[in-house]
């Protein structure tokens, strides 16, 4: 991939950002990683394991590996509207060790306890700068193309481009399953017998919870059964605050799901 290359598609990728860490280090972050390895030839390893000056262990996003294995350049990216600073990447970095950390649109470099903030996206026209394209890849290759700009003190940019949502050609909406309201034992079996999705294990448990209900006469008046195609519910209209729920059962379970109150159980 050329440098005119680069500039033109991590251009048509700014003008199209979303929100996403991931989109922001594989459509800003990666490709410039590439263009800049491209005659490094070092090993590209991602999520590579960290431990850092307080002994936080972190997997870093992108690590750039010598040939005994060892880090050169370690990158951390973030999303294009998230804030960047040196410190991101700067407690994991040892002596000689190059670090970044990116939200694709800005860039903040750090060294040997130096770091310095570059945008490659333009304030007044979000062109990409070429200029500060070209200083962040010589940096990851270990050359420096300005003495200008390097600081102790810890750097850091805001964000300046808002991702855009993703448009959907079309939404979903939840289909609700129908509430039958079961006022009496026949109401009862009659809304049980039509359960479709219910196994024949559930069906007998509930026509024996009706015979229950039955030889103690009848469905009590406080007690409201709720039965839809997924579950039946059961209500105590005698408990003033908080869920009147008292037991349910989720129906089409491999495994009986059932649930009841503790001092029901007990």
């Amino acid at each position: 991939m050329s440098r005119r290359d680069l500039i033109c598609r991590i251009q048509d990728h700014l003008n199209s950002s979303q929100k996403s860490e991931r989109w922001a280090m594989y459509r800003l972050i990666v490709p410039v990683i590439d263009f800049a390895n491209s005659t490094l030839r070092m090993r590209v390893y991602f999520e590579f394991n960290q431990t850092s000056m307080h002994g936080t262990s972190q997997s870093v996003d992108v690590a750039l590996l010598d040939d005994d294995d060892a880090p050169r350049v370690m990158v951390e990216a973030k999303r294009v509207d998230r804030r960047i600073a040196a410190e991101q990447i700067s407690k994991y970095l040892t002596p000689g060790v190059r670090g970044l950390v990116a939200n694709g649109v800005h860039w903040v470099l750090c060294h040997d306890g130096m770091s310095k903030a570059v945008s490659v996206c333009r304030p007044v026209d979000e062109l990409v700068a070429a200029d500060a394209l070209d200083e962040i890849v010589a940096f990851i290759r270990g050359e420096i193309l300005s003495d200008s700009g390097w600081s102790t003190e810890q750097k850091y940019m805001d964000p300046v481009i808002r991702p855009q949502k993703l448009r959907k050609e079309l939404s979903a909406r939840r289909i609700s399953n129908s509430v039958q309201a079961a006022t009496d034992i026949d109401a009862m079996r009659s809304e049980v017998a039509g359960l479709s999705n219910a196994s024949e294990l559930e069906k007998r448990f509930l026509e024996s919870m009706a015979n229950q209900f039955e030889g103690q006469g009848g469905l009590p008046g406080h007690l409201r059964c709720e039965i839809r195609s997924s579950r039946v519910v059961f209500f105590d209209d005698r408990i003033p605050i908080g869920s009147q729920r008292v037991a349910r059962m989720e129906l089409g379970k491999k495994n009986p799901d059932i649930l009841v109150l503790t001092r029901l159980a007990g």
